[in-house]
């Protein structure tokens, strides 16, 4: 039985104004979520920077029902919900402060082995393959764990490379588990879940592939490793949000280089 911190903790990030980083804010004056979800409206003057209209919508039943539905819908579909203020999401993305309050999670994430994020476009060339094969081929006496999106072309690349090289991946969603995205990878998200890899998001189970999910998505996926390989990205691909995300925690970054002419290699270079 889930207790009722998570209960609280999804009503409370369900809020219109409350995000990841107000989020943290309120359980760290309150104590927990079920404390600043019954005490914010009234004691909100204790917060730091928050307004009493960021706080109007704290309280509100409609997000005590959909939280009931959320907890529902994980437990009959054996979705596990990790909460950040109590420690029990990545380590080394909890060092971020705009980490998600809340991730939903479907296997399990070994977090004493290192990890590497590697990331690309979806129109991967063969160049960006044969790095790819090549980078789990030479590294298949290190233990470790890969993180990517499950996109189309590099990330797919390595999920598969992963399991074929027996190494843990972590797919990152930029959805609800209601969905999955490309449907095309469905096969492989099962495959990855049969050979002992996770899939993670942060957003709820009802929550569509809209386009803005995917830059925000990429900040886990940057987040969670100590270094990010670039394979290929166009210059203004997603991938270099990515990198960012990297280099603003204070992360490595590494680019696969190529031709100044080949249009895929124009944001590594």
């Amino acid at each position: 039985m889930i207790s009722e911190e998570y209960f609280y903790a999804i009503a409370l990030r369900e809020c219109s104004q409350i995000g990841d980083i107000h989020f943290h804010k309120l359980v760290h004056t309150f104590g927990s979520a079920q404390e600043a979800w019954k005490r914010a409206k009234k004691e909100y003057k204790k917060l730091e920077g928050i307004g009493q209209k960021t706080v109007s919508d704290i309280g509100n039943n409609n997000h005590l029902e959909f939280a009931e539905e959320e907890i529902n819908f994980c437990e009959k579909n054996n979705i596990q919900i990790r909460l950040k203020h109590l420690r029990e999401t990545p380590l080394l993305l909890n060092e971020c402060n705009d980490a998600p309050a809340i991730l939903y999670q479907k296997g399990k994430i070994d977090d004493t082995l290192s990890k590497v994020s590697i990331v690309g476009t979806r129109n991967m060339t063969g160049y960006g393959q044969k790095f790819i094969e090549d980078f789990f081929e030479a590294t298949q006496s290190s233990r470790y764990t890969s993180v990517s999106g499950l996109a189309l072309g590099v990330d797919k690349e390595v999920h598969e490379q992963s399991i074929l090289h027996r190494k843990p991946t972590v797919a990152v969603l930029a959805h609800g588990f209601q969905y999955l995205y490309p449907s095309k990878n469905r096969k492989l998200s099962e495959k990855i879940l049969e050979e002992g890899g996770t899939l993670i998001t942060e957003f709820s189970s009802s929550q569509k592939p809209d386009r803005e999910n995917f830059i925000q998505r990429n900040r886990i996926v940057a987040g969670m490793s100590p270094a990010t390989i670039v394979v290929e990205t166009g210059f203004g691909g997603g991938s270099v949000s990515t990198a960012a995300f990297a280099n603003d925690y204070n992360r490595d970054v590494f680019a696969l280089p190529g031709k100044i002419t080949d249009l895929c290699s124009q944001g590594c270079n």
